[in-house]
């Protein structure tokens, strides 16, 4: 009896959060729609839309030329390199890994050749 007690007292606590939740939540929600009666959306592009991507575009432009110019510049890498540095590592820990797997592997082995 104690337990259904204990059980009901944690559903009266998981009931008064979630209450608490909804509340705080709707008047969020209702926040958001009276901002959306306040602030007026135009739904296609004004003129300055316009003016602002013209603007976009010759800066994209300016910059694209500059930077073609750095790139110019720049030495190219040898093309057997692998450019991805997502996980560098030095070669010590890629001959540990090597020995790890090859004594995992040799131990497996082993433990196949004990159960046959």
């Amino acid at each position: 009896m104690a337990d259904l007690e204990a059980n009901f007292m944690h559903l009266q606590l998981m009931h008064e959060s979630l209450s608490r939740f909804n509340e705080n939540f709707a008047g969020f929600l209702y926040g958001l729609n009276m901002n959306a009666f306040c602030v007026d959306f135009p739904e296609a592009p004004i003129p300055e839309s316009f003016k602002r991507a013209r603007q976009a575009d010759e800066s994209l432009a300016t910059s694209t030329s500059i930077e073609s110019d750095k790139v110019r510049r720049e030495p190219e890498a040898p093309p057997d390199q692998d450019n991805d540095a997502t996980f560098l590592v030095g070669q010590e820990d890629l001959e540990i890994r090597d020995l790890w797997f090859f004594d995992l592997t040799a131990e497996l082995r082993a433990e196949q050749a004990r159960s046959e």
